[in-house]
């Protein structure tokens, strides 16, 4: 689990960063932290309805899906 804030962080540096491993800022620690990501993951979201997406892992044990 991670907070709302650093996911959306996550999201901002993979889409912005070049490559698959991004650094993204984490406003509830104030620490930046190195997120390894990887496309081709398939996400289903809540209404049922599936998405392609990335997969960034790193941090303090978070895990994050962006799409």
């Amino acid at each position: 689990m991670t907070s709302c804030a650093f996911a959306d962080s996550v999201r901002y540096s993979y889409l912005t960063q070049p490559g698959h491993v991004v650094t993204a800022y984490s406003p509830v620690t104030g620490q930046f932290y190195t997120m390894q990501c990887g496309e081709g993951f398939v996400a289903e979201l809540n209404n049922g309805a599936t998405v392609r997406s990335a997969r960034c892992v790193g941090g303090n044990n978070a895990v994050v899906i962006v799409w």
